[in-house]
């Protein structure tokens, strides 16, 4: 959605949708649609006009973020399922480390849980311990990449270039302490220049690393194009090519 294009395949679903769900009495099925309330709205808004007829948005059923108190039971509850029951003080240290996730879009709720805890799990193994503690969720969620001296350890002759990442470091740092939106603190493009090999793709994977650390980005992924990727065979392609 939102490309001002219509993919054809997904119309033809849509359509079929529409077509053998008639939304009537005595229909012998039940047809639910599950998705992200933002991306739902935009395909039942742009699809067939009778998907709207038969998916009415106003009696959706919206299922909130759980609360910490919420993500400390589940954990507790997942944890004692495992035979590796957790302490409520160990329960709610573990939930703060998705503090970053539950700050970006598209939480993982019960599902970032049940990843957090296998990270811990495996944590606890490699200590060879046969219980859980607190040490075994600490950083677990974002990982040993996400420290800021991993991070920059091996970065050689790039000291200004380090020294400007951190100051944007400080002021999302800032942001968060004054409870404002971390995401305002800074921009979100960059430019890159120098001479090749002068470390500009290393920094702009560290640069990635930083932001889904600082909790900027869902993840740390870098995609590299060139500006031949960007050449296409007629007006309007290059849209679908930068997305």
């Amino acid at each position: 959605s939102g490309s001002g294009a219509k993919d054809p395949y997904l119309s033809a679903v849509i359509d079929t949708i529409v077509e053998c769900v008639q939304a009537v009495p005595g229909d012998d099925r039940v047809v639910v649609l599950c998705g992200y309330r933002e991306e739902m709205e935009a395909m039942i808004k742009d699809s067939n006009p009778g998907l709207a007829r038969r998916f009415q948005l106003d009696n959706a059923f919206e299922f909130e973020d759980y609360d910490v108190d919420a993500l400390v039971r589940i954990l507790r509850k997942k944890a004692e399922k495992a035979g590796l029951p957790v302490t409520l003080p160990i329960a709610r240290f573990a939930v703060q480390q998705l503090e970053k996730a539950r700050s970006q879009g598209n939480f993982g709720n019960a599902g970032a849980v049940e990843n957090l805890l296998s990270r811990a799990k495996l944590a606890m193994a490699d200590a060879r311990r046969s219980t859980l503690e607190e040490s075994d969720f600490a950083g677990a969620e974002n990982g040993e990449d996400g420290r800021e001296e991993d991070i920059f350890a091996d970065l050689q002759g790039c000291e200004e270039v380090i020294r400007k990442l951190k100051e944007l470091r400080d002021l999302v740092e800032m942001a968060e302490d004054m409870g404002e939106d971390r995401t305002n603190a800074v921009e979100f493009n960059y430019l890159f220049t120098g001479a090749p090999g002068t470390g500009k793709t290393t920094v702009a994977r560290r640069m990635g690393r930083l932001f889904k650390s600082l909790g900027l980005l869902p993840t740390d992924e870098v995609v590299e194009t060139s500006a031949s990727d960007f050449v296409t065979g007629y007006v309007g392609q290059t849209g679908k090519a930068t997305a």
